[in-house]
């Protein structure tokens, strides 16, 4: 393997550690100052931002970027 492809796929995965649990902190953060519920907030980050992200760095790792010709 690429030593780049793995370097980028490795910070694809390491970037949402922030957002996924259950470390979390930062949206545990957001909620409070936006008063809002983290819970409720949890589930479509979950789905929308880790899942996407996990996606992304896996073909990255397989060799096909997601990047249009």
């Amino acid at each position: 393997m690429d030593p780049t492809v793995a370097v980028v796929t490795l910070l694809l995965c390491t970037c949402t550690e922030g957002a996924s649990p259950p470390i979390g902190a930062p949206l545990f953060m957001a909620a409070g100052f936006a008063r809002a519920e983290p819970v409720r907030m949890l589930v479509p980050l979950t789905v929308w931002f880790v899942l996407s992200m996990i996606a992304i760095a896996w073909l990255v790792g397989m060799g096909r970027p997601p990047i249009p010709a």
